[in-house]
């Protein structure tokens, strides 16, 4: 999100398929956390649920 200067970062597709050993919920705090520490809010921190569907318009107002 910083290289892009981009105003709020989105996470989806975690879950989907097993790639790791690390825990199935783990990547969804990891992206929180992260996106925190480089400056993004809770509200510009966007982190979609298993099966979410979402417009584009709708995250980005």
């Amino acid at each position: 999100g910083q290289d892009l200067k981009s105003k709020k970062v989105l996470g989806m597709h975690w879950g989907t398929v097993v790639l790791s050993l690390e825990p199935i919920m783990e990547p969804p705090f990891r992206f929180k956390d992260n996106a925190g520490k480089y400056g993004f809010t809770k509200d510009n921190t966007i982190l979609f649920k298993i099966g979410q569907v979402s417009k584009l318009n709708k995250i980005l107002d």
